[in-house]
């Protein structure tokens, strides 16, 4: 199911026409995309295409004209799977960017970044982070109650995130109550958790509200993006409009992540 030819192709002049800088970011960020799968297929690691890039998969064929990420998904296991790996599988363009080496970074989730070609994201954390590569976003998805994760995302925005533009306050305390958080109290909640109703939801930590299920990360099919193939849940319908509502419908409204006017580095794919 795609939208009419005739509307994608105005979309795409409008928004990201071959040759632009939207179009550039999106094709370095799609490189890195499929360096990613294929990592994932060599090492037997689940994954989904999520969000506005499922979205985009399913409705365009690829990226949402004026979309200027990439977005996947995988469950928690997967991910402790995918850490041990995937620093050493990297290519040299490519690097992870997680709190490990940014004590900026803040997420729950962690990005992979193209180290020369780099671009200025909106949100006012994102632009205190010390990496700017264009990047995909790698999300996590693990079994929790609802108290756990919403203690949790609490506690987050106490300890760590409304400290980060505290000016004064010391960047040390800020490791600290995050060390603190995701090595003792948030495995703490994954143990209690064993013994109350859960479901999946974001990694504990996160901002993010929706419940998933289970099926759309063990049900997998390949979906076209761009003239590749990449992993999808085979329910993507049902994905999508839990998300969305009519996700074949065109909004009004476009937003981006990034100011893509700050586009640096040889975008040249």
């Amino acid at each position: 199911m795609k939208i009419d030819l005739d509307i994608h192709n105005k979309l795409r002049a409008e928004s990201n026409p071959d040759g632009s800088p939207m179009r550039d970011l999106q094709m370095t960020a799609l490189d890195i995309l499929v360096e990613f799968d294929a990592i994932c297929i060599k090492h037997n690691i689940k994954y989904i295409l999520s969000c506005g890039t499922l979205l985009g998969a399913i409705r365009h064929g690829g990226f949402i004209p004026w979309d200027d990420d990439v977005d996947v998904e995988m469950e928690h296991i997967e991910y402790k799977r995918l850490m041990k790996v995937l620093e050493g599988e990297l290519s040299n363009n490519h690097e992870i960017h997680s709190h490990a080496d940014d004590i900026n970074y803040i997420n729950t989730f962690i990005k992979i970044r193209h180290k020369e070609k780099t671009i200025k994201e909106t949100h006012r954390a994102n632009r205190l982070f010390n990496k700017q590569g264009i990047y995909i976003d790698i999300f996590v998805v693990e079994k929790s109650s609802w108290a756990a994760f919403k203690l949790s995302k609490e506690l987050m925005g106490t300890l760590v995130r409304r400290p980060l533009f505290h000016k004064d306050l010391p960047k040390w305390r800020i490791k600290m109550a995050w060390g603190f958080l995701h090595n003792f109290i948030f495995p703490m909640f994954r143990i209690l958790d064993i013994f109350v109703p859960v479901k999946l939801r974001y990694s504990l930590g996160s901002n993010f509200n929706e419940t998933k299920k289970k099926r759309y990360y063990d049900d997998i099919i390949r979906v076209n993006f761009e003239g590749k193939m990449f992993n999808a849940p085979r329910d993507y319908e049902d994905y999508l409009t839990s998300h969305y509502g009519d996700y074949m419908d065109i909004p009004d409204e476009r937003c981006s992540h990034s100011d893509i006017s700050s586009l640096q580095g040889d975008s040249q794919n």
